[in-house]
C-alpha cells in the first residue's frame, strides 16, 4: 500500500520520519546487542569452560587394592543397575565397588549402598554416621 506524497515531501524510511531521537536509540540497542554479542563469543572461544572432572573411588573385592577411574569412562547404563568395574591390578572381572569419602574424617570407605529406611553407613576409620556427618559438615560450611 503506497501513500502518496505531499507537496515538498521526498520519499523517506519509516525511521526518518518516525524522529531522530526514536533512530538514535534504535541504532544504540542494535549496536550495544551486537557488542555483547560479539563480546561473549570471543570470551568463551578463548577460554572454553573446564570440561567436568568427576573421580570415582574403587577397592578390589578380591585383592584389595584401590583405584581411581574418570566417571566420563563410565560405560552407558542404567544408573539404577550397580556397576562393578575391573580391577586393573589382579585383572579380576566385576570386581570394583565403590568408595565414598567421610564428612567427618575425609578417608575413603567402601559403600555399603545400604541406603534403605533405618540403615546407616557407618565409616570404619572414625565410626561416624554417614548421613548425620555429612549433615554436620552442611550446617558448618553454610555458617561460613
Amino acid at each position: 500500500m503506497e501513500t502518496e506524497l505531499r507537496e515538498g515531501e521526498t520519499r523517506r524510511s519509516w525511521f526518518t520520519r518516525r524522529g531522530g531521537k526514536a533512530n538514535y536509540l534504535f541504532a544504540a540497542g542494535v549496536v550495544a546487542i551486537v557488542g555483547v554479542a560479539s563480546t561473549w563469543t570471543i570470551l568463551t572461544a578463548l577460554w572454553p569452560p573446564a570440561p567436568a572432572v568427576c573421580l570415582l573411588h574403587f577397592e578390589c573385592t578380591q585383592c584389595g587394592h584401590q583405584f581411581v577411574m574418570d566417571g566420563q569412562d563410565r560405560p552407558a547404563h542404567r544408573i539404577d543397575e550397580p556397576w562393578y568395574p575391573d580391577c586393573p591390578k589382579c585383572k579380576e572381572p566385576n570386581t570394583g565397588r565403590m568408595m565414598i569419602v567421610c564428612p567427618a574424617c575425609e578417608k575413603y570407605y567402601v559403600w555399603s549402598r545400604s541406603m534403605k529406611r533405618g540403615t546407616r553407613d557407618i565409616c570404619p576409620h572414625c565410626g561416624a554416621d554417614f548421613l548425620k556427618a555429612l549433615e554436620e559438615r552442611i550446617k558448618r560450611e553454610q555458617k561460613k
